[in-house]
């Protein structure tokens, strides 16, 4: 069972994200902006997908970005949802950008495929270290 941790301000949305993402056997954590997703992270918890908003008050994703960066690189992976494009949407810990608006299709599809990648990129990450950093087969 996976673990998602979504920060989104708009309520409704939050919600319909945790529901669908619960219904498909997701463990949901909610943040109302990016300051949810800090307190979470020093409290310890390690979310396998952080799915992140980038205009929210207080601290936005961007803010998020930048401390994750510095506090605790490498830590979890983040799909970002926006309505504008992301300039850095190409770099740790930035995995992959779901524009919006988007459908629940296409929400459930992203994080399914997002979070296939990361598993078939840890495997292959022990593949690498269980045979001196040599590729099997």
């Amino acid at each position: 069972m996976t673990t998602v941790l979504v920060a989104e301000d708009c309520d409704s949305l939050r919600e319909l994200i945790a529901h669908t993402l619960s219904i498909h056997g997701h463990v949901v954590l909610l943040a109302a902006d990016g300051t949810g997703v800090v307190d979470a992270i020093e409290q310890g918890v390690r979310p396998d997908l952080i799915i992140l908003d980038i205009v929210m008050p207080v601290m936005d994703g961007n803010q998020v970005i930048a401390w994750l960066r510095e506090h605790v690189p490498g830590c979890c992976p983040v799909l970002v949802i926006s309505t504008f494009p992301v300039e850095a949407a190409k770099s740790p810990p930035i995995v992959g950008f779901l524009p919006k608006p988007f459908s629940i299709d296409e929400l459930v599809h992203k994080v399914f495929y997002t979070l296939m990648k990361q598993e078939s990129g840890a495997e292959h990450g022990k593949e690498k270290e269980s045979n001196g950093g040599c590729r099997s087969g």
